[in-house]
């Protein structure tokens, strides 16, 4: 038996990408192994917003692991960027929060008295001072809320930057359906494909987002993961839109810096079905519509529809070993949030990989808390 590789990736998304980049930096070799390509699943086609302060109710260690990762981001933009020359359009951006009732406007002093309590600085506006807005902003607005401390991407270009240092860190990016986890005495040690194939290595992990439980054999159970699907438009607009992030309930539309706006979203169990519905994008259009009426003359360039790996049980990811099979880890189940916690999951889990421990940190993301109650 020869070694392929030091370290095979199941899953070639921001997860599995940034676990290879930073595994690197330990001179480890990885081979990454993705169904359809990299990033052509929900990492590719993410809205890209980074918004580290999680909702209320929250844990405060899931809220601490996300600014970090927020943390890291900038950073690996300013080399990741450098290193390619491809500009994915990491930079901040202001979020606008809407409120059309006064049971809104009560939440929103709420959220702004629990944002200040954190040194956030958020502003809220009513009255007169929503003239400044009035050229877009639907006339039965009430209030603002305001944030500056997000960021945003361009999620496909952020992936085409990724597969490209990959390259020239000697990372191997494979097409194939992994069917079988091989295991020998001293724990994981390699993949088969389904076209015959096996790959040998030290160390296994899977990042396959919702597609996890097609392991389920290995991991001694199927994990409480699913796929929900998420829809968004992409549109030019009649007017040029202010640099905000413009958000209303789970609806909201963001200028992105390429000069075309996105809509979103829809949140929908439908299993593997992944396909856009013309129901899907007039839902979308009708919110689109209410935080602005000026996009009436919006014009549809495209519709997109991905999987997001959610994890029903606590919202939060899986991250770690699987204890009963040596060698084999799993880094999934990050939701909606998968490009912003993507650095620091792939910078701990190298770690981890590397080293045997990581600095952040990851048991609370383990799961052995499936046997909690």
């Amino acid at each position: 038996m020869m070694k392929s590789t030091d370290v095979i990736i199941v899953g070639g998304g921001v997860i599995g990408s940034l676990i290879a980049y930073y595994l690197h930096d330990y001179g480890i070799r990885s081979t990454i192994v993705e169904r359809d390509g990299i990033g052509s699943q929900a990492s590719g086609g993410a809205a890209g917003l980074f918004n580290p302060i999680m909702p209320s109710g929250t844990p405060e260690f899931f809220t601490e692991f996300a600014i970090e990762s927020h943390k890291l981001h900038s950073r690996l933009a300013e080399s990741l960027i450098s290193e390619t020359g491809v500009d994915y359009h990491y930079g901040p951006i202001s979020v606008v929060r809407l409120a059309f009732s006064d049971n809104e406007i009560q939440e929103q002093i709420n959220e702004y008295k629990r944002l200040e309590s954190l040194s956030l600085n958020p502003r809220l506006l009513n009255g007169t001072d929503l003239f400044n807005y009035s050229e877009w902003l639907s006339p039965d607005v009430k209030s603002l809320l305001i944030t500056d401390y997000e960021a945003q991407v361009e999620p496909y270009q952020l992936m085409i930057a990724l597969a490209q240092s990959l390259e020239k860190r000697s990372c191997r990016l494979m097409t194939g359906d992994v069917i079988k986890i091989l295991t020998n005495n001293t724990g994981s040690n390699g993949i088969k494909l389904k076209n015959g194939n096996v790959l040998y290595a030290d160390r296994v992990v899977l990042a396959n987002g919702p597609w996890i439980n097609s392991f389920s054999t290995y991991i001694g159970s199927n994990l409480p993961i699913k796929p929900i699907r998420g829809q968004i438009l992409k549109l030019r607009t009649p007017i040029k839109l202010p640099p905000y992030w413009i958000s209303y309930g789970k609806g909201y539309i963001a200028p992105k810096l390429a000069g075309h706006v996105i809509a979103g979203t829809t949140e929908e169990d439908v299993g593997f079905f992944r396909e856009t519905t013309e129901e899907a994008s007039l839902s979308i259009m009708n919110s689109v519509l209410k935080i602005s009426p000026v996009m009436h003359d919006a014009t549809l360039l495209e519709a997109t529809a991905c999987l997001r790996p959610v994890s029903s049980k606590d919202n939060l990811p899986f991250l770690g070993t699987i204890p009963h099979i040596p060698n084999l880890y799993i880094a999934a189940g990050h939701g909606k949030k998968g490009i912003l916690l993507s650095a620091a999951t792939g910078k701990y889990m190298a770690q981890l990989i590397a080293t045997g421990t990581a600095d952040w940190d990851l048991a609370p993301y383990s799961i052995q808390r499936l046997n909690s109650p």
